[in-house]
């Protein structure tokens, strides 16, 4: 019995690490697909690469966030500003947005000021994941005709 639950929490563990590690190696695919159009601005090309390597970074933070599970230590907290951390994450899920026919409406970021503090990395992978979520959620049918707003 004990086992079981032992199996049962490491397989929950593992699914959780494959849909977190997921998230970043998933736009960085869809970021090196952009780049195969040739069509792209070098300027694009450079910010499609920047942010890739951006993921990239997100990615091996998350595994080594896994691999000190068992002894947190205690992080500093960072002011953020709500709305750029909403900008990055619009801007890391775009081509998943443009893939999907989704349009992302951010007028209600401007003059917005609010600050919280937590851990950055943290509180923006989280608003990645919504945002991810709500772009997977929307029925094939409406994504020409849909978008919201942040």
């Amino acid at each position: 019995m004990f086992f079981l639950k032992k199996l049962d929490g490491a397989s929950h563990l593992a699914a959780s690490f494959s849909h977190e590690i997921g998230n970043p190696l998933t736009a960085t695919k869809g970021f090196i697909q952009l780049l195969s159009d040739e069509r792209i601005s070098i300027e694009s090309r450079n910010n499609y690469l920047k942010i890739a390597a951006q993921e990239l970074d997100q990615a091996i933070n998350i595994i080594d966030d896994y691999l000190t599970f068992a002894n947190p230590a205690p992080k500093n907290s960072d002011r953020i500003l709500i709305s750029q951390a909403i900008e990055n994450g619009i801007r890391v899920l775009t081509p998943l947005a443009e893939e999907s026919n989704v349009k992302i409406n951010t007028s209600l970021l401007e003059n917005n000021d609010c600050l919280i503090l937590g851990e950055r990395k943290k509180f923006e992978q989280c608003l990645i994941y919504i945002l991810k979520n709500r772009i997977e959620s929307i029925p094939s049918g409406w994504r020409n005709r849909y978008y919201f707003r942040w």
